[in-house]
């Protein structure tokens, strides 16, 4: 038993595919704010009730998923997270001052380095 296809349906298949593609591509990179230290926001800096963004006081709230802190973080106008200090190892709040663009692999490998600094 034979099938026919198309020109027409394979095309959009192609079509599908080709976009499937270029979505998981553009997936793989994503952009994260860099401390002056040269620090950047990574999925390793979670405390046990998420992540902590926002300002120091009132503002500085918990995010459960990085990708909603991260959403958040490029939403704020001076964008501000809490992450150990790469000396003492004590918790502070630091500003963005730019941001980069990361390969995903990049922040999975980021993994216990808590103060992992920005290569250019």
């Amino acid at each position: 038993m034979a099938i026919f296809l198309s020109v027409g349906f394979v095309r959009n298949i192609i079509f599908e595919l080709r976009q499937q593609y270029q979505a998981k591509t553009i997936e793989e990179t994503c952009l994260v704010p860099v401390a002056r230290d040269g620090s950047f926001f990574h999925p390793e800096l979670r405390l046990s009730k998420g992540f902590q963004i926002g300002k120091r006081g009132h503002d500085q709230r918990y995010v459960y998923t990085f990708e909603e802190a991260l959403e958040k973080l490029q939403n704020m106008d001076k964008p501000r997270w809490r992450r150990p200090s790469a000396t003492s190892g004590e918790f502070g709040t630091v500003t963005s001052v730019s941001w980069r663009e990361v390969n995903l692999a990049e922040l999975d490998s980021v993994e216990g380095k808590s103060g992992q600094r920005a290569s250019s």
